[in-house]
C-alpha cells in the first residue's frame, strides 16, 4: 500500500439487509475501524454526507487516487435485485478494487454472479462454525494490516467474534420462526353446545316428567380458515383426522371423568381429567391442537377459553410452536 493513499472500507449491501450489516459494522468498530475508515449507508455516522449527490460522491471514492478503497460485498438475493448495489459492484470491477465477499444466510456460492469472481474465497455466514470463525479471523487480520490498526487481544477478539456470530444466528432464527408461523394453519374453534343432549341419543324423562336432564359436556368444531393444511390432527390425545383442509370441519365432544355422559356414551364422548385440564363451569380452560404442518413439522397451537359479552369461545394463546 502506497504511503500516499488513505485506506477506506466500503460496505456494499442491500438496504433490506440492514440488520446483518449493523452487526458487521459493530464487529469492525471493535477491531478498531471508525468513521474515517468506513462507508456504510445503513449505519449512522458512516453514511454519505449531507447534501452530497449519492452517486457522484461514491464515484469520487472509486476514482480518487489518494484513496485505497477496499470493498466488502454483502451478498444476498436482495443484493442482486438492487440497481445501486450492482452499480457499486461494477465500479469496483472497473477500478480493480480489492474486495471480500460475505454471503448472508441462505445465499449460496453457486448464486454468485456478475463482476465478482466465484472462485475467490468468500465468507459464508451460515457455514460450519469452525470454518466461519477461521474466515473471520483472516478478515480481521487483513483489515488490521491494511488499516495499520493496533492488534486486538485474542480474548477480546473471541468475545467480539462470538457476539457477532450469535447476533447473526439470532436474526436467522427470527426469520425462520416468522417463516414457520406464516406457514401454519389458522384454526377457528366454534363451541356448538355446552351441557346439551348428545347427537343421536335419547334421554329418559325424569320421574316428574319435566324433561330436564343434566348433561356435562362440551361439543365443538374445528376448521381451518386460511389456505394451509393440518395433517394428523390430534386434540385431547385423540386423532380426529389425517388431513384437515380449508372448508372442512372436525367435530368433537368431550367431558370430564365425573360426567354421566362419559359413563353412558364412551364411544361418543372423549374423557378428560380435572387433573390435566382446569375447568371453568365444566369447560376446560385450555387445550392444545397438535398436528403436522405442510413441511412435516410436528406443531402445537394452544387454545384458551375466553369470554365476551357473556359468550364463551376459544382463541389462540400465543404463537404456534414446534413439538
Amino acid at each position: 500500500m502506497s504511503e500516499k493513499k488513505m485506506p477506506m472500507l466500503l460496505i456494499s449491501h442491500a438496504t433490506d439487509d440492514k440488520k446483518y450489516v449493523e452487526y458487521l459494522v459493530t464487529l469492525f468498530e471493535n477491531i478498531g475501524l471508525n468513521q474515517k475508515h468506513m462507508i456504510c449507508s445503513s449505519a449512522p455516522g458512516y453514511g454519505i454526507p449531507l447534501n452530497q449527490p449519492v452517486y457522484d460522491w461514491l464515484a469520487s471514492k472509486f476514482m480518487d487516487f489518494d484513496v485505497d478503497l477496499y470493498v466488502i460485498f454483502v451478498l444476498s438475493d436482495r443484493y442482486y435485485s438492487s440497481s445501486p448495489c450492482l452499480n457499486e459492484m461494477g465500479a469496483a470491477w472497473v477500478t480493480k478494487k480489492e474486495y471480500t465477499s460475505i454471503l448472508l444466510p441462505g445465499f449460496n456460492f453457486s448464486q454468485i454472479k456478475g463482476a465478482i469472481n466465484p472462485n475467490q474465497i468468500s465468507i459464508k455466514l451460515d457455514s460450519d462454525e469452525d470454518e466461519l470463525k477461521q474466515r473471520l479471523n483472516e478478515l480481521k487480520d487483513n483489515l488490521t494490516d491494511k488499516f495499520d490498526l493496533t492488534k486486538i487481544v485474542d480474548i477480546r477478539w473471541e468475545r467480539f467474534r462470538g457476539a457477532f456470530i450469535d447476533a447473526i444466528n439470532a436474526i436467522q432464527k427470527e426469520k425462520e420462526d416468522k417463516r414457520i408461523r406464516e406457514n401454519q394453519p389458522s384454526f377457528a374453534v366454534k363451541i356448538d353446545g355446552i351441557n346439551t343432549q348428545l347427537p343421536g341419543t335419547a334421554e329418559i324423562l325424569s320421574a316428574d316428567f319435566t324433561g330436564r336432564t343434566r348433561h356435562k359436556n362440551l361439543q365443538f368444531s374445528i376448521e381451518i380458515i386460511n389456505d394451509k393444511v393440518a395433517r394428523n390432527l390430534i386434540v385431547f390425545d385423540k386423532l380426529l383426522t389425517t388431513a384437515l383442509k380449508v372448508g372442512e370441519k372436525c367435530r368433537m365432544i368431550v367431558a370430564y371423568e365425573d360426567s354421566e355422559d362419559v359413563k353412558k356414551w364412551p364411544s361418543k364422548v372423549t374423557k378428560i381429567l380435572h387433573s390435566e385440564y382446569e375447568d371453568t363451569e365444566g369447560l376446560p380452560n385450555w387445550f392444545n391442537i397438535c398436528y403436522q404442518d405442510i413441511e412435516g413439522r410436528n406443531m402445537v397451537q394452544s387454545l384458551k377459553l375466553q369470554s365476551f359479552d357473556g359468550e364463551m369461545y376459544y382463541d389462540l394463546d400465543g404463537y404456534p410452536w414446534e413439538a
